[in-house]
């Protein structure tokens, strides 16, 4: 099975295991000295392949066993490598394509992917057939069908192709420059490839600063009156077909004013304990610009926005928003807050009586804290030296064991 262009050949080898094979990809751009310059050691049991106009990915039908179809990405004819694999429960038989669509012939039925994205195909429409679909064409509306009884048949396609919209005024730039609160818009958008040729059922628009409307006309549309807010407003236009197929223009329209003053919030941020959950900080500016933050003192970390405690003591964070071309930089705002010291607790098991001529022996303890424990004799016939005790008689021994922040004490 072979499938390709003038500059190379897809070849579907079998494996000598089983019905699997193997794809080699051959540089036919010189016929009398052909090479093959890569390979995928297993693309499954290949009932058919076929190379996209693109001539970059190659989509590969399976049957038995394997029950996908899969795209190979040839864009490096000496490393092709596997983009996605579909299983779909049905042999697959043909492919065709139109633009970013692919026709897949698989079972009783012709499904129609978006694979604009190849690694992730999407499933946008399926026509079913009355016998097994062996091969697929695409002719404008149409798909021409083969199937497995020698039969054809010609299949009507649902719209799948969005109108276009442009917008002319006040320019086809992307990016216009406004001095007044509100703009006019206009344009045209057709629907060429619709079910009504040039049909387009309506046009709408929406300012990303707020606001939101329908155009007057279709083919030849306008929307008058859009209000701006000062700084960046992204105007977009959508246009409709009659079955909901969309697509879009958008035009950014800077609306230059003397720069506006603006606030920030900053809510205060309640007293903390050392070893407590990290901080997210949350602050808002008037303009609805982004708010930077930075610690002015105390023992902590920031990333971003968010606050690790580090040690304990005094803490004070700023909250500020730098401006742009539209607002001045706002007075930044302090918030302070406190963290106190975190609570621990010794574990010293109880100690067992011991005869008075017995060996020095080590004494053990630890903290939650993980901080050193120590030790001491309160009472009675013995000698420590740092966690070991020597005993010098007979009596009631009594032993502290102690953190040195001198608040954490536990006697045994």
């Amino acid at each position: 099975m072979v499938t390709g262009n003038s500059n190379i050949a897809c070849v579907a080898v079998p494996l000598a295991s089983g019905g699997d094979f193997s794809l080699a990809v051959v540089n036919v751009s010189n016929p009398s000295n052909l090479q093959q310059v890569g390979q995928l050691p297993d693309i499954g049991e290949v009932r058919t392949m076929r190379l996209a106009p693109d001539g970059r990915y190659l989509y590969v039908g399976c049957q038995y066993n394997d029950l996908d179809w899969e795209i190979i990405d040839l864009s490096n004819s000496n490393s092709p490598a596997l983009v996605s694999s579909n299983w779909i429960g049905s042999g697959v038989f043909g492919f065709d394509f139109s633009g970013t669509t692919a026709f897949v012939a698989a079972g009783r039925n012709i499904l129609v992917y978006d694979v604009s994205n190849p690694a992730q195909p999407n499933l946008i429409r399926s026509y079913a057939t009355p016998n097994i679909a062996l091969d697929v064409k695409v002719s404008g509306n149409n798909l021409f069908v083969s199937d497995q009884t020698g039969g054809f048949i010609i299949l009507q396609m649902t719209d799948i192709s969005p109108p276009e919209v442009f917008i002319n005024t006040p320019t086809s730039s992307p990016v216009y420059t406004n001095t007044t609160g509100t703009i006019n818009l206009s344009g045209m958008a057709d629907d060429n490839l619709g079910l009504v040729t040039g049909s387009v059922a309506g046009v709408t628009w929406a300012n990303n600063q707020g606001g939101s409307g329908n155009a007057s006309g279709t083919t030849n549309w306008s929307a008058s009156g859009i209000a701006l807010m000062p700084g960046t407003n992204i105007i977009t236009v959508t246009g409709f077909d009659e079955v909901g197929n969309s697509s879009n223009a958008t035009l950014t329209v800077v609306y230059q004013t003397t720069n506006q003053n603006q606030t920030i919030t900053f809510p205060p941020i309640a007293d903390q304990s050392f070893g407590d959950a990290p901080i997210t900080l949350v602050a808002a500016a008037s303009s609805g610009l982004p708010v930077s933050f930075s610690v002015v003192s105390g023992s902590i970390s920031l990333s971003n926005n968010v606050l690790t405690l580090t040690g304990a003591g005094a803490v004070t964070v700023q909250a500020a928003q730098a401006g742009n071309g539209s607002f001045n930089p706002a007075t930044p705002v302090d918030v302070s807050f406190n963290v106190a010291t975190a609570n621990q607790s010794i574990a010293f098991a109880p100690l067992p009586n011991h005869p008075a001529s017995d060996p020095p022996f080590v004494l053990t303890a630890t903290t939650s804290s993980g901080l050193p424990v120590y030790f001491a004799i309160l009472s009675g016939p013995a000698l420590i030296n740092s966690n070991v005790v020597t005993l010098v008689g007979a009596g009631t021994v009594t032993v502290a064991a102690w953190q040195a922040d001198g608040k954490t004490t536990l006697l045994r």
